[in-house]
């Protein structure tokens, strides 16, 4: 069986909704920063990041702005965990060079075409096992993040403090935060927040000044504009299509 399936380049503007393959997927960033969210999983993506999606498994994207990646769907992945998994390009871009020739190569189709791709894909998951960190974080890193989700309905918990507990500035706390997550400790409150949001409006259950108080919102006014600005729909909006008919 050919390891190689096919190849596709995709600019997207905030948010890629929840899919799933039968085969293994590799997005390969190339611009603008955001999250894959897979098998319960937040990966945070920047230019240079490869993320690898098992077959079946739902993920979906989010952003904040436009990003940009090449991608690359494979029939096996030997040796790599059945679960989702990431690396860094390294400085000489590898991967990206052969997820783009392998784009090329698929869309000339040219004769023997899924033999060259084929042979490539083959490279391209020895490269990915060998750079491949899988889904680790840094421990302080991990911490932050366990401390900011503690105080997700708390508007007056602030990223200094979240810091203070673990023992580091929030000047360092911002730079190692954004090392590993690309983006910053207030970013990812708020994203959580909003996703947190957006899951309590998919039904009735309660109103949306409850929700907002909620999810750490005191002014549910800036709540509907956070929510806007992050899903592109008003909370009232979103919860009228997201809403379960039988709700």
């Amino acid at each position: 069986m050919e390891t190689f399936i096919k190849a596709a380049p995709f600019t997207v503007t905030k948010r890629f909704p929840e899919h799933e393959h039968p085969s293994w997927q590799f997005n390969v960033y190339l611009k603008g920063r955001g999250t894959l969210t897979a098998m319960g999983q937040e990966l945070p993506f920047v230019p240079g990041r490869i993320i690898c999606v098992p077959p079946h498994s739902t993920h979906r994207e989010d952003s904040d702005g436009v990003y940009s990646d090449i991608v690359l769907w494979m029939s096996h992945c030997p040796a790599i965990p059945d679960k989702p998994h990431q690396c860094d390009d390294p400085p000489h871009k590898p991967l990206a060079v052969m997820a783009a020739v392998m784009l090329r190569e698929y869309e000339r189709a040219d004769d023997g075409w899924q033999r060259r791709c084929s042979d490539m894909a083959d490279v391209f998951v020895r490269y990915f096992r060998h750079y491949s960190s899988g889904t680790s974080m840094n421990a302080d890193v991990e911490s932050l993040k366990q401390k900011l989700l503690e105080h997700i309905a708390d508007p007056a918990f602030s990223v200094e403090q979240a810091a203070a507990a673990g023992g580091f500035s929030a000047g360092h706390s911002n730079r190692l935060f954004r090392k590993y997550t690309g983006m910053s400790p207030l970013q990812y409150l708020i994203d959580a927040r909003i996703r947190t949001a957006a899951d309590l409006l998919r039904t009735e259950a309660m109103s949306i000044r409850e929700i907002a108080r909620m999810t750490g919102f005191a002014d549910p006014y800036y709540f509907s504009r956070m929510f806007k600005k992050i899903t592109g729909h008003s909370p009232r909006g979103y919860r009228t299509r997201k809403a379960s008919p039988a709700m």
